[in-house]
């Protein structure tokens, strides 16, 4: 069975307010993946995450997200990168890198692996 990982990017600055995370886990109901991940990326030294931030995936979401995921009963969770931090391929291989160290061990769970409706 697949599990869903979303991702997207992030602009630094809006509304003329800085964003300080580098990292943002987008989840709703489903915490399969959204806690661990949030709790992986957070140990990372100097790392800020935000929780359901910049956006919230507890108001309204993507399609994929909300029919496949939530409504699906897959797995799934949206993660968000600072548009900043990936402009160029050094910085996007960097915080790729650091992404995949933190689900690595999250997707590898035979546990995750099941339907469920939160």
């Amino acid at each position: 069975m697949p599990a869903l990982v979303s991702i997207h990017s992030f602009t630094p600055f809006m509304h003329g307010l800085a964003r300080p995370w580098h990292f943002g886990v987008l989840w709703d109901r489903d915490p399969r993946i959204a806690r661990p991940l949030l709790a992986a990326l957070g140990a990372q030294a100097g790392v800020v995450v935000g929780d359901n931030e910049p956006y919230s995936a507890r108001q309204p979401h993507g399609y994929t997200t909300a029919v496949h995921g939530t409504g699906g009963g897959l797995p799934h969770v949206l993660v968000e990168i600072r548009q900043d931090l990936i402009a160029d391929d050094a910085g996007a291989a960097l915080w790729a890198g650091r992404l995949a160290s933190a689900l690595k061990p999250i997707l590898a769970d035979p546990k995750l692996y099941a339907i469920d409706h939160f």
